[in-house]
């Protein structure tokens, strides 16, 4: 109810219930008679509530100054009073006129929840509550200087074995370029399964070490024939698993790391290859760490590094048996630790960017087959290599961290013996044993050391390949621990597409394959014509495909059952279905695929004219 009061020209009352716009004239009248009329309109609604944001959980440092400005409320009266409660770390003040919460903090506290609570001039109340962390950044730094280094010379080597392998594999006049696919040591289906099903039910599989020594080789040959050049290249992968250790600046941890590479090279002449790779590896390390000025605020947590990287690379055949090869590398990541001291836990994550530079050389110093009292070739190499690596990490999530420059480098010379010698049945067998010096330079634990590495191969004409492999650091000048075991077991696929098999197909842009998908998705069509397609077929593709290859229906083509996963952009999909290559012309494919948009079953026909 509202009153009205010309005198004072005052509109007032307490209205107890909405009520749609009303017009009211209001009129002034002088001694004369004249007036003069104005209207306006009233409405009632429901006063916006009371409403008080969630303030951010704080994480401060110690010895830093802290200004935060909490947020403001909405709705109510508009007259608003605050007040935080709780017990503030020492060092903190809240000035409630502008909401300003600051202070320098002096030791390190755990997660402590603060309640921050306004008042309006109806006596309205609401309230919000957070947390405020005080944590210490030598910690982490401590960590960062001790970790990183060994831990990106770990997973730099990785890459730099797998590139250098690779390369060696291409310019060898005798390599095999037969496809072939190795998981964790198995080449078939069959192998695969009878090697990892009894330890998947009594531990658990292990995805990480499954991958240790796993690899696959495709070739490419675009141009049909075994010419050199640009055409011709093949597809490799490989991975590995290393398990290391420190104890160093006060940090005493042990980790793993599982790291990679994806690469596509030609050999453009007899002489030369070229190629790059894309590697990923991921580092979990636990660690135990010693404050030298204060026991109180030692700490124990874990320490995840990632890192994806291109690197292009070559190599090239000197005469006499010598060869060298170089690669540079940039990359991306981030590492992230989860540091505890007493009960205080601190999280933080940085961003990380790599600069790489490795090249090497091997040479032949004896070849001969009468050197040893055994038949066969008796082969005595030195191989070197140095690794310039720097990761840059930035400053994080923890305010006034400081960003971070590490360098790890490492030289390294090592001399390889083998021996090969070929059997009656065909098969041949090859032990070897290399003995090596390395020395480790720039930030973190530095010195030399020295490795030991063997490993023993058997191969027969059959296309089947068993190897063991084993390498350790036998000495190094400070308490750094690294070693690696691993075996391999290889069955190649033979040409004729029986067998196990992996597809890889990377795409930007209409391929013919995507094309054809949309003459049976009507919808699809119409969303392409107005850009208005959610999957984003245009931009960056990767379909993968895993099957195997069985002699096919009455004797004829082959046919195979496979498993596939498909990505674009945000999306992906999955297909499960089986291809019969009845001849040359004719192909049938039946396949079931799972989208996040719809499900599909679809019986395609492939007749070549």
């Amino acid at each position: 109810m509202f009153d009205r009061d010309p005198r004072t020209r005052t509109l007032s009352g307490t209205p107890d219930s909405t009520a749609a716009a009303v017009t009211l004239t209001y009129t002034v009248t002088d001694g004369a008679g004249a007036s003069i009329p104005e209207t306006f309109t009233v409405t009632v609604t429901v006063a916006t509530a009371l409403a008080l944001p969630k303030p951010a959980d704080q994480v401060y440092v110690v010895g830093a100054a802290t200004n935060v400005i909490l947020p403001a409320a909405t709705g109510g009266d508009g007259s608003y009073t605050y007040r935080l409660t709780g017990t503030l770390p020492t060092g903190f003040s809240f000035a409630s006129g502008t909401r300003t919460l600051s202070g320098t903090p002096t030791s390190t506290a755990a997660a402590v929840t603060l309640t921050y609570t306004v008042t309006d001039g109806a006596d309205a109340s609401s309230r919000a509550t957070f947390t405020i962390t005080i944590a210490d950044t030598t910690a982490e730094t401590q960590v960062l200087n001790a970790v990183l280094p060994q831990l990106l010379r770990a997973t730099t080597k990785i890459t730099v074995d797998n590139i250098s392998n690779r390369i060696d594999q291409a310019l060898d006049a005798s390599a095999s370029t037969d496809t072939s696919l190795n998981l964790g040591g198995s080449s078939t289906l069959q192998e695969l399964i009878s090697n990892n099903a009894r330890t998947a039910l009594q531990d658990g599989l292990d995805i990480k070490q499954m991958l240790s020594n796993s690899s696959f080789l495709i070739p490419l040959n675009v141009a049909g024939d075994n010419n050199y050049g640009a055409n011709n290249m093949t597809l490799w992968g490989s991975g590995d698993y290393l398990n290391l250790s420190d104890d160093t600046s006060g940090v005493d941890w042990e980790g793993e790391i599982v790291g990679g590479s994806v690469g596509i090279d030609a050999r453009l002449s007899r002489n030369l290859v070229a190629g790059a790779a894309v590697s990923y590896s991921e580092g979990d390390i636990d660690y135990k760490r010693d404050d030298e000025n204060d026991s109180a605020n030692n700490s124990k947590g874990t320490l995840t590094n990632t890192l994806t990287s291109i690197h292009p690379y070559l190599g090239y055949d000197l005469s006499q048996s010598g060869r060298i090869w170089g690669t540079f590398g940039y990359g991306q990541g981030e590492v992230e630790i989860s540091d505890k001291i007493n009960t205080v836990e601190t999280k933080s994550s940085r961003d990380t960017e790599l600069y790489s530079l490795t090249f090497g050389g091997s040479g032949d110093l004896l070849s001969s087959n009468s050197w040893l009292n055994l038949s066969g070739t008796t082969t005595l190499r030195l191989k070197g290599e140095v690794s310039l690596s720097n990761i840059k990490v930035d400053k994080g999530n923890l305010a006034n961290a400081k960003a971070l420059s590490i360098d790890a480098h490492r030289y390294r010379m090592a001399l390889e013996g083998s021996h090969n010698h070929t059997l009656a049945s065909g098969a041949s067998i090859s032990p070897s044993v290399e003995l090596g010096i390395r020395y480790d330079d720039g930030s973190g634990e530095t010195g030399g050391g020295v490795e030991l590495a063997g490993s023993y191969r058997y191969s027969n004409p059959q296309g089947l390949e068993m190897e063991l492999r084993a390498h350790g650091l036998l000495a190094h000048e400070s308490n750094y621990k690294e070693w690696g075991l691993s075996g391999l077991v290889k069955y190649q696929a033979s040409s004729s597409g029986q067998g196990l098999w992996l597809s890889l197909q990377p795409a930007w842009g209409d391929t013919p394959s995507n094309v054809a998908d949309r003459i049976w998705q009507p919808a699809a069509v119409t969303d392409y014509a107005n850009d208005e397609d959610s999957n984003d077929s245009r931009s960056l593709q990767l379909n993968t495909e895993l099957g195997y290859g069985l002699p096919g229906f009455f004797g004829r083509g082959l046919l195979t059952p496979y498993a596939g996963l498909n990505m674009t952009n945000d999306t992906q999909g999955y297909n499960i279905g089986a291809r019969w290559a009845i001849d040359s012309r004719l192909n049938l494919d039946l396949i079931g695929e799972h989208k996040q948009t719809d499900d599909s079953i679809q019986l395609r026909v492939d007749l070549k004219f």
